[in-house]
C-alpha cells in the first residue's frame, strides 16, 4: 500500500479518459496507449484515465487491464509526465473493485508516481447502504485519492449528496472529489449542494461529455472536466483555465471555445457509428486522432459470448475526412 500522505492533493482540471487502441489481431495496443496518454498530457491536463467501465470486464478477463495499466505507470515512472495518472476500479460486485482497487495500489506503490483512482458504486449496489459499505472499505484498501463517480449501472440508485459529504468527512484523505454524472433531471442542483458542503467536498467534476460545462463551471463552481474525448483534452482544458481566472459563459473566449468543442462532438452526430447514437466516444472520434497522429488505425474490438475477438475499422469517404480535417483547423487542435 501507499505510504505517502495525501492530504495536500488537489485533484483539478481536465481528466480525459483514454480511447482504448486495438491491433489487428483485436489486441490491447499498449503502445499507442502509451503514446496516447502522452499526448494528452502534453495539453496540461490535471489527470489522464483509463480504462472506461464499460470494457473494464474484458479487459479484466483477458489480462490487458493490468498489463495496461503497467504501461501507463512505467511510462509515468520513467518521467516528464506531469498529471496525474488515474485507474478506473469499478466492478460487477465490491469484491471485484476492491481487488482492481489493490492491484492498482501495488502497480502504483512499486513505482512511487502520481496517482488516483476513479471508482463509480458497484454495479451490484441497490441502496445508500451498500454503497457505503463498499467505500468504507474501499478507503482501508488504498491511501490513493478517490474520486467517486456518482453514475451507477442501470437504474440504481445514485449515492445520496449526503452519503457523499460523509464519506469525506470521515476519509478526508481518500475522498472529497466527484465526478457527478447522475442520469436524473436533478444533476445541477445534486453539483450545487455538493460544493455547498466545501471545504469538506474538495471539488466536482463536470460529466456527461462536458456539454454542460458552460453553467457547470462558471456558475456551480466545478474545478475539473471527466469524459472519454482525449482528442479534444486541449479544448476542456483551456475550458477550465479560462473559467478559474473568472470566465463566464459571457466571456467571448469562453464561449468560443466552448463552441469549438461542441463542432468537435457534433461529429458524433454527422458521421455515427453503427448501432450507437450521435452520443458515442469512438466512432469519428477516433479519424480524428488518427488524423491528429496519434492513432495508427480506428479500430474497435468486439468479444462474442465464446471469448471470440473480431475488430471493426471506423473508415469515411474522403469528403467526411476534408470537414474532419476542416474542422480539426478549425478548432486548433495540435497535431503530432
Amino acid at each position: 500500500m501507499v505510504k505517502a500522505l495525501v492530504a495536500a492533493v488537489v485533484l483539478k482540471g481536465a481528466y480525459p479518459l483514454l480511447v482504448t487502441p486495438y491491433t489487428e489481431k483485436a489486441e490491447l495496443d499498449h503502445e499507442i496507449l502509451v503514446r496516447e496518454a502522452e499526448y494528452v498530457d502534453a495539453q496540461g491536463v490535471g489527470g489522464v484515465i483509463w480504462p472506461t467501465a464499460n470494457e473494464i470486464n474484458i479487459l479484466d478477463e483477458l489480462g490487458e487491464y493490468e498489463s495496461g495499466l503497467t504501461a501507463l505507470a512505467d511510462r509515468w515512472a520513467k518521467g516528464g509526465m506531469k498529471s496525474r495518472l488515474t485507474a478506473v476500479c469499478c466492478g460487477t460486485n465490491s469484491a471485484t473493485a476492491l481487488k482492481r482497487v489493490e492491484l492498482w495500489d501495488a502497480i502504483v506503490s512499486k513505482r512511487g508516481i502520481s496517482a488516483a483512482i476513479l471508482a463509480r458504486p458497484p454495479d451490484d449496489a441497490k441502496t445508500d447502504a451498500a454503497m457505503e459499505a463498499h467505500y468504507r472499505l474501499l478507503a482501508t484498501k488504498t491511501s490513493l485519492p478517490v474520486i467517486i463517480q456518482t453514475f451507477c449501472k442501470g437504474s440504481n440508485p445514485q449515492p445520496s449528496v449526503d452519503l457523499l459529504v460523509r464519506l469525506s468527512r470521515d476519509f478526508p484523505n481518500t475522498y472529497g472529489y466527484f465526478k457527478e454524472e447522475s442520469n436524473r433531471s436533478d444533476v445541477n442542483d445534486r453539483i450545487a449542494a455538493m460544493m455547498a458542503a466545501k471545504p469538506v467536498v474538495k471539488g466536482v467534476f463536470s460529466g456527461w461529455g462536458a456539454t454542460q460545462f458552460l453553467y457547470q463551471g462558471p456558475r456551480l463552481g466545478t474545478t475539473g472536466i471527466i469524459t472519454q474525448r482525449p482528442m479534444y483534452a486541449g479544448l476542456l482544458q483551456k475550458m477550465l483555465d479560462l473559467t478559474a481566472a473568472g470566465k463566464t459563459a459571457a466571456d467571448p473566449e469562453l464561449a468560443d471555445t466552448f463552441g469549438r468543442y461542441l463542432v468537435m462532438v457534433n461529429l458524433g452526430e454527422v458521421f455515427k457509428s453503427p448501432g450507437t447514437d450521435g452520443g458515442s466516444m469512438r466512432g469519428p472520434h477516433l479519424v480524428v486522432f488518427k488524423r491528429l497522429g496519434v492513432l495508427r488505425n480506428t479500430l474497435t474490438r468486439t468479444v462474442d459470448k465464446n471469448g471470440r475477438k473480431s475488430v471493426t475499422s471506423f473508415d469515411l469517404p474522403p469528403k467526411a475526412i476534408e470537414e474532419i480535417d476542416a474542422r480539426i483547423k478549425s478548432a486548433g487542435l495540435q497535431v503530432w
